[in-house]
């Protein structure tokens, strides 16, 4: 198959601009990894990017072209490229034999138009959505302005929809607002040598008081990531329980300010770090180091990070919300029920001095059992696209 591919840059800025090894986005840089080697299919891709122009060569021939917008504004750099785009896929389309034409994200819209237009299989890749989210608030004001390109994904679909089944319940907002259409949720994979290295790291059995607890939190500086909460957390283990700690956050957002604000207010300089994303293949380093991760978000936890957490046997501390039910219930001393951070501290101050082998081990089998190899994975995603042709 030759699929034309319409992308976002995402954050894989180390990796497609730069080349460097990828910080984030696994799932984005292992399919086109994937796809440059296959013998059977191809790619060509676009990705816009701020002012870089650019081509990626594949072994097989496939391409990614970077081509620049140039803005200062991220929300208007976004808008014109959605027209840009649709430009570009209809000259591709015009000029070369394409089996399918493949959206990511916000661009899933524009393939949905451009695979009617030109009667090919049109396929929506979608990395989870807050629509759900929005709809259950009843935000309806925030869901048609600065949502509406996660809202056209749902309601301008393509052929064929496949979405990561993350936890924030794309399924059930396709229900409500596309009730006709069918999604494909499947798991995100892991690649198979970095899943060897986190099963090989030793499984935290007991954490110490005495000790400095190194507790992380991972994921876009952004307010539904609730960094905020991690840091609150870490604020009450001090104040209420005397202990020494060490929160180390990673990732890049629009939140730093606030979130440095935070950490001087509550004066936890010299206990909490904001670092900039590690490249994704030195994950297992990192992570050897530390004792507790802390996944507070409000929609949904279950993205690589969390998977390569559970896998390297750290004690996971998450909310339950999202679909973390599906995997886990309320008796793995992993879940907790509630978003305010003086419990979420108490419940951590409890599994101190205590053996945690029993649960840790619990959940890193969980995971290595659902969670497939992105060879796998993507195996799984071209059979399903393959099958939908056939049809």
């Amino acid at each position: 198959m030759r699929f034309l591919i319409l992308s976002d840059m995402f954050s894989l800025e180390s990796w497609l601009v730069k080349d460097r090894e990828p910080e984030i986005m696994p799932a984005v840089y292992e399919f086109f990894t994937y796809l440059g080697k296959s013998k059977e299919n191809s790619f060509v891709c676009i990705i816009f990017h701020r002012n870089i122009r650019k081509t990626i060569s594949f072994d097989n021939g496939s391409v990614i072209q970077i081509l620049p917008i140039t803005s200062s504004f991220h929300y208007i750099r976004k808008f014109f490229s959605l027209f840009a785009m649709y430009g570009i896929g209809k000259k591709q389309l015009q000029k070369k034999n394409y089996d399918v034409i493949y959206g990511l994200s916000i661009y899933s819209t524009i393939a949905s138009l451009l695979g009617k237009k030109f009667g090919i299989l049109s396929v929506s890749r979608i990395f989870g959505t807050l629509v759900n989210d929005l709809l259950l608030k009843k935000r309806y004001f925030k869901l048609y302005t600065r949502h509406i390109l996660q809202y056209l994904e749902l309601k301008l679909p393509s052929d064929l929809i496949i979405c990561t089944e993350d936890g924030t319940k794309f399924d059930d907002a396709l229900l409500s607002i596309n009730p006709n259409k069918k999604v494909n949720m499947l798991y995100n994979g892991i690649n198979s040598a970095l899943r060897k290295k986190l099963m090989q790291i030793p499984l935290i059995s007991l954490i110490s008081k005495s000790q400095v607890i190194r507790l992380y939190s991972i994921g876009r500086l952004t307010s539904w990531k609730r960094h905020d909460l991690s840091i609150m957390t870490v604020y009450h283990l001090k104040e209420k329980y005397k202990l020494s700690l060490r929160l180390t956050i990673l990732g890049h957002g629009e939140d730093r300010s606030k979130l440095n604000k935070l950490i001087k207010n509550l004066k936890l300089t010299n206990e909490v770090e904001l670092r900039s994303p590690i490249p994704h293949q030195s994950i297992s380093d990192f992570l050897k180091q530390q004792h507790i991760g802390l996944f507070l978000y409000d929609v949904s936890n279950m993205g690589n990070a969390f998977w390569e957490s559970c896998l390297s046997g750290r004690f996971i501390v998450t909310r339950n919300n999202g679909k973390i039910d599906t995997l886990f219930s309320e008796d793995i001393s992993a879940i907790v029920a509630t978003a305010n951070p003086l419990d979420i501290a108490a419940h951590i101050y409890k599994h101190l001095d205590v053996s945690i082998e029993k649960d840790v081990s619990s959940v890193r089998n969980t995971i290595n059992t659902t969670i497939p190899s992105w060879e796998s994975r993507f195996t799984e995603e071209i059979s399903i696209i393959k099958s939908i042709l056939k049809d």
